[in-house]
């Protein structure tokens, strides 16, 4: 009978080091989320007398020197730094500091996530199979998002509403903006059912990181004119033709 064997070993476990000031940021305050913006903000309350040195890497087994630092160029620091335009990634500001008369401290950590550039290679298919779905119009999509990684993916079906919208729109070449931001999103995952069946719906498809950025992408089917619109179209006409003889 097979069974768990637990077999002896020794483990290290160095406690946090303490006496060491808190560490905060406004700009990236949760250590376990990924952020947007590319400025981080650091702050720790200054004691006086005591000499800090730290450093920022993409490493968290970075090891700050025992020389006390002193910011230059575009740092500030009155118990608060900033880094500005940094790239996207994982960062670590480790600290360390000295008391008169006592060695360096052991080193404190504070990790910011960055990500600022949208998913890439967003792809969005309509298609139609008689063994899947029942036959059913459906939407599969895939994306990439090399940083922080893919949230979610977000559907709009936009059905037509009127005909004149529609010929105002493709055969006079006038265009309606759509406001994306305001639309009715749905989450979803792929492959995904439409709502709308016609075939004659607009598919906005909306892919979103772990940071909060979004990539859209679109399906515009062709316009076709059914004959219960015929008589729509041809009082626009005759309305298009009343405003010229005007």
């Amino acid at each position: 009978e097979a069974g768990l064997v637990l077999e002896g070993a020794d483990f290290l476990i160095k406690p946090m080091p303490g006496g060491l000031p808190e560490i905060s940021s406004q700009s990236h305050p949760d250590q376990g989320r990924w952020y947007q913006n590319r400025t981080l903000e650091l702050y720790w309350k200054l004691e006086e007398g005591v000499e800090y040195s730290w450093a920022l890497s993409f490493s968290p087994l970075t090891e700050p020197d025992e020389i006390a630092d002193r910011p230059e160029g575009d740092l500030l620091w009155m118990g608060a730094m900033k880094y500005e335009g940094l790239e996207d990634g994982i960062y670590y500001f480790h600290l360390r500091q000295k008391r008169n008369g006592q060695d360096w401290s052991e080193k404190k950590t504070y990790k910011a996530m960055i990500d600022s550039s949208p998913p890439e290679a967003l792809q969005l298919e309509i298609s139609k199979d008689r063994e899947a779905f029942d036959g059913k119009l459906f939407a599969s999509f895939t994306a990439k998002d090399k940083t922080s990684g893919i949230a979610h993916y977000e559907i709009w079906e936009v059905r037509r509403s009127n005909v004149i919208s529609e010929v105002l729109q493709r055969v006079l070449g006038m265009s309606r903006e759509l406001d994306l931001d305001t639309a009715s999103w749905k989450k979803v995952e792929s492959p995904y059912i439409l709502e709308d069946q016609s075939g004659q719906a607009k598919v906005f498809l909306r892919v979103c990181d772990r940071a909060g950025n979004c990539t859209t992408a679109s399906f515009i089917p062709p316009y076709k004119i059914g004959a219960e619109d015929i008589g729509y179209l041809g009082g626009f006409i005759i309305l298009l033709a009343a405003i010229g003889a005007y």
